[in-house]
């Protein structure tokens, strides 16, 4: 986390009028790998893949849907999978700075096989962000989301989570995400290829 968020840091510092670059793009498509590092045990640590999909409508106005799904290798197996599906605006201070808000809803499916336990919980979250494109090939991004589990069988549950994410595009449309993510206790970092159209 220290490393993603100094690089953060240090991209708001760069001379942003130095360089030929492109503005955050809310249109493209993204593919990668998740890890959840639990209690720094390596039988409950959970890994899997991870979907996003983002578009624009309009020049404001954008639809965001994503899906992850990780699991671990514990004697009582848990799998958990969850998605998303939101509506965002966002507002372009400059060709390269961007602020967004957005609103969503989503499932969260918690399993654990070789037993009885199945949870079945519906989200709902506001989130607002910010993005900056330093330099042509260096996106970086910082994002606050509070969000709200709705049980069945307990008292709902709110959770406020922090994402950070550096891009590097070694092309044009093509784009390596390194990303970290708060999830209630716990540490999701994530490895993505992202692709813009």
């Amino acid at each position: 986390m220290k490393k993603l968020l100094g690089l953060f840091v240090t991209s708001l510092a760069l001379p942003c009028w130095a360089f030929e670059r492109p503005a955050p793009s809310y249109n493209y498509f993204e593919l990668g790998y998740s890890f959840i590092d639990i209690d720094d045990s390596s039988d409950l640590d959970m890994d899997g893949l991870r979907y996003d999909l983002s578009f624009s409508l309009g020049d404001r106005f954008y639809l965001r849907g994503s899906r992850w799904e990780v699991e671990n290798e514990a004697v009582v197996k848990q799998n958990i999978t969850r998605k998303d599906f939101a509506l965002g605006y966002h507002y372009d201070f400059s060709d390269f700075h961007t602020v967004y808000v957005e609103g969503a809803r989503g499932k969260y499916d918690e399993v654990f096989y070789g037993a009885t336990g199945h949870f079945f919980v519906k989200t709902k979250n506001v989130a607002v962000g910010y993005r900056v494109r330093p330099m042509e090939q260096l996106e970086a991004g910082i994002r606050v989301n509070y969000e709200k589990f709705e049980y069945d069988f307990i008292p709902d549950e709110n959770e406020t989570e922090t994402t950070i994410d550096v891009i590097y595009y070694p092309l044009e449309k093509l784009g390596i995400v390194g990303q970290w993510q708060s999830f209630f206790d716990e540490d999701i970092w994530s490895v993505k290829a992202r692709f813009d159209f």
